[in-house]
């Protein structure tokens, strides 16, 4: 999916959802109860560090706009006055990231390697305070599994190995209700990777991940 079709679908769904009356806004500022989000990257940073004996990516930080489209259930809460509990599950359901961060010419020619990410999922807990009625802000941790795919190019061809990372992560976010059960989300998240052997470069890699979203959420 292009980058323009990605911002076209949040476009689409903010017309829909918005002529739509919505769910009846409660006494807890109509955060309480299920949803579903759909969220765009639009700024991810992964840095990638490897470790090996013959180390050719070093270490980077590469950065992207628009390129990561994600789709979350959620169930909140507010137990309290003011206070919000929440809990999340998604997935990632397109990832357009991709970057060179390596080249280097050897007797065999010019050599280089391509950082990639795929699909993945998350899970995630959130801890908010409602500041307005109509605004909620929020912290959130959790863990999610994706895959990255290192390509490596070389004049006697290519090779590509793909590899599942799972990681652990904290962010921070806001949700504000436009209308009904209509709300504009936006929210930054880093995510800690294991360590994973890809080949090539045929040693250990160390990826962690910056991701800065923006998207819709309606509570039904």
């Amino acid at each position: 999916m292009p980058r323009p079709r990605c911002a076209a679908a949040l476009i689409a769904a903010f017309v829909i959802l918005s002529g739509h009356p919505g769910a009846p806004v409660r006494g807890d500022g109509g955060f309480d109860g299920p949803y579903l989000g759909l969220r765009a990257g639009v700024m991810t940073s992964i840095e990638a560090d490897e470790r090996g004996d013959e180390a050719m990516l070093g270490r980077g930080a590469y950065a992207q706009g628009m390129t990561r489209v994600d789709l979350g259930l959620g169930y909140g809460l507010t137990p309290f006055e003011r206070g919000y509990l929440g809990v999340e599950a998604g997935a990632v359901l397109y990832d357009g990231f991709s970057e060179e961060v390596e080249r280097f010419v050897t007797e065999q020619g010019t050599t280089t390697q391509t950082l990639a990410g795929e699909r993945g999922y998350w899970v995630r807990a959130l801890a908010g305070y409602r500041s307005t009625e109509r605004t909620l802000l929020y912290t959130t941790a959790g863990v999610q599994r994706r895959g990255f795919t290192i390509t490596q190019q070389t004049g006697a061809g290519r090779e590509r190995d793909e590899a599942s990372f799972s990681g652990a992560g904290f962010g921070f976010g806001f949700r504000h209700r436009l209308r009904g059960g209509l709300f504009v989300v936006g929210e930054a998240f880093r995510t800690f990777y294991n360590r994973r052997r890809l080949d090539p470069p045929g040693s250990d890699i160390e990826i962690t991940t910056t991701s800065v979203d923006i998207g819709l959420a309606y509570r039904f």
